[in-house]
């Protein structure tokens, strides 16, 4: 079932942690020929809220992380894509990269229905960060069948990642609704809460609300 863990409770135990804050991203297309396409991402994430599950806040900001990023697209098949990327992330004062490779499945009809699936290794002095990730979406214009300048759509993501470090397994539940806008026939942007919840089978739980601003812009 697709969206079979959208209904999941997150129960808060001894000393599991929150964060609030902002997750803003720039996502630039650019058509290289019929089949081939090159894709360029800018996002930042800060916090300006953490706290514990025992009542504990700290409203003090943190900028935690900025991320660039590049992928190389193939098209394959009708609506399918297969991907090759690389993403240098600053994060605590050191840079990281990640090697990603994915698949984006897209159904035909009218509502619109995506499944990406994304494999990336994350590599940062001696440690090593192994992910294996299954992203569905669905959109729907809210005037409609078809997207056009001007108008207005609705998008719900969910995302489970199995994440492996050393000897370590962790996994993290992501829920992602948004309202976007069609600027242009090359440009949109979309508006929306990024939930995140980590730790799932670890002790405790980290929970992380953001609110999410997205670009993006083809040319």
């Amino acid at each position: 079932m697709v969206f079979c863990a959208l209904g999941m409770p997150v129960l808060l135990q001894s000393q599991d942690s929150y964060e609030i804050g902002l997750l803003p991203k720039i996502n630039l297309s650019t058509k290289l020929s019929e089949d081939y396409n090159l894709n360029f991402k800018i996002e930042r994430r800060d916090s300006y809220k953490q706290g514990f599950s025992d009542g504990s806040t700290n409203n003090s900001y943190d900028h935690e992380l900025m991320d660039y990023g590049a992928t190389f697209v193939r098209n394959v098949g009708l609506k399918n894509r297969i991907g090759l990327g690389l993403l240098f992330r600053f994060h605590n004062g050191d840079w990281q990269h990640r090697i990603t490779q994915q698949f984006i499945f897209n159904s035909l009809t009218k509502l619109k229905l995506s499944h990406r699936f994304v494999l990336d290794q994350t590599f940062s002095g001696t440690s090593e960060t192994y992910r294996m990730r299954y992203r569905a979406s669905i959109s729907k214009a809210l005037n409609g069948d078809v997207l056009d300048s001007g108008e207005t759509y609705l998008k719900l993501s969910s995302e489970w990642l199995n994440i492996f470090r050393s000897d370590d397994y962790e996994g993290e539940f992501r829920l992602l609704p948004t309202l976007g806008y069609v600027l242009s026939d090359h440009s949109k942007i979309e508006l929306g809460l990024d939930y995140r919840v980590g730790g799932l089978f670890n002790a405790t739980l980290e929970q992380s609300y953001y609110l999410a601003f997205n670009w993006y812009y083809s040319f």
